[in-house]
């Protein structure tokens, strides 16, 4: 399936021929199973059809990228070879932009300063690049005809199929098969399943909240893409807003590298997940004492959140974020830092768990960005854990 092109625009020169574009990347896409959460069995099947509607996937092995160029194709930079007589060509693969960044990188060049040039200028430059290539051994990763990434020669397969197996047969060995369930699913340049444990909701009490319900459970990450390991992280999702959040740094997060023997990757499944999951009860504990711990200065707390990296943008929609889950007017559009701070002032005993909340409720506004959202919710995690210690796990 050949994506839309992506066209910048901006060599179009007079006199010269436009600018060539890129194909558009796999739509990231984001779904949350409000009413009824999925079993594993569906969410399987879900990333299975995206994989399919996006193009169906294969592989070219390339010993040398100097024997490859860029060329245009249907107005698109593409990759194909070099002719040689008596062998049959393979291509031309269409560029999308993941793949066209990637190979960009390996060059030195800068992407968006070539996507910028008119195509004579492109394409010379591009293949100049091609002509002094260190690292030249590659593997061109295919959506139907079009080059979704372009990695290392030393990059392991570790692909959603193989993860989702690994995944089912570490939850079958554990009993958990039929008793998890899905969540949240996203798609597109990474996969990620938010799975937890209906069964064993837990209820966080507090004064003016009725069936405040909590579950925990983990994060399963991957990405086909060369710029994702796969992941283990725990999390918790709380129900009645259906704010997720994830552990910022912990010995039970495991990561692994598409290097290596893939082979050992149910090891670590085994090996992770039920350490994950312990995690995962901590951190409801810590949701727990946050609703007891009060803050003196809600403006100043949430300003203290851009030292983890946090935008301006970010933490103005935490400030509304908070102001609506505590009964507050809305905030105003053009409100100055002085404005917000004397809005937040007036949240009747707020507490460290008023403020993790809007975190992770802000993070929704990420829909169409996993990674960013995935960062906001890991973000909350790092807050509650500065403010009220490390995750105790319930027995």
């Amino acid at each position: 399936m050949t994506n839309q092109v992506e066209n910048v625009g901006r060599g179009n020169v007079p006199g010269l021929q436009p600018a060539l574009g890129v194909a558009k990347d796999q739509p990231a896409k984001w779904q949350n199973f409000e009413k009824k959460p999925i079993s594993l069995d569906v969410a399987c099947g879900m990333i299975r059809s995206s994989h399919a509607a996006d193009g169906e996937r294969d592989d070219v092995e390339i010993p040398d990228l100097r024997a490859w160029a860029v060329i245009p194709a249907n107005n698109v930079l593409a990759l194909a070879p070099l002719p040689f007589p008596g062998v049959r060509p393979r291509g031309p693969f269409p560029l999308r932009e993941n793949a066209f960044r990637q190979l960009c990188g390996r060059m030195g060049a800068p992407s968006d300063y070539l996507l910028a040039l008119p195509a004579k200028l492109q394409l010379a430059c591009a293949n100049y690049g091609m002509t002094k290539l260190a690292d030249r051994a590659g593997l061109v990763r295919l959506a139907g005809s079009e080059a979704r990434a372009i990695v290392s020669d030393r990059y392991a397969k570790l692909d959603d199929e193989i993860v989702l197996e690994a995944l089912y047969d570490t939850l079958g060995r554990l009993g958990l098969a039929q008793s998890i369930r899905v969540r949240s699913l996203a798609t597109g340049g990474m996969t990620a399943l938010r799975m937890t444990f209906p069964t064993e909701a837990i209820e966080v009490k507090r004064d003016n909240a009725v069936g405040d319900v909590f579950e925990y459970g983990l994060d399963i990450t991957n990405g086909e893409l060369g710029a994702r390991s796969v992941g283990i992280t725990s999390s918790t999702y709380r129900l009645v807003c259906l704010n997720g959040m994830r552990s910022w740094k912990s010995e039970a997060n495991m990561r692994f590298r598409h290097v290596g023997d893939t082979g050992r990757l149910r090891e670590a499944f085994l090996d992770g997940v039920p350490i994950a999951i312990a995690e995962a009860r901590g951190q409801i504990e810590q949701w727990k004492r946050s609703i007891e711990m009060l803050v003196s200065d809600v403006f100043e707390e949430i300003e203290t959140l851009r030292a983890f990296g946090m935008t301006a943008s970010d933490s103005r929609s935490v400030a509304s974020s908070f102001a609506m889950d505590n009964g507050l007017r809305l905030l105003p559009l053009k409100a100055s830092s002085e404005d917000i701070s004397e809005l937040l002032s007036e949240a009747s005993d707020p507490t460290v768990f008023n403020v993790a909340n809007a975190i992770t409720r802000t993070a929704q506004l990420h829909a169409d960005n996993p990674e960013r959202r995935f960062e906001m919710e890991e973000m909350a995690h790092r807050y509650l854990t500065r403010r009220v210690g490390h995750a105790v796990a319930v027995d």
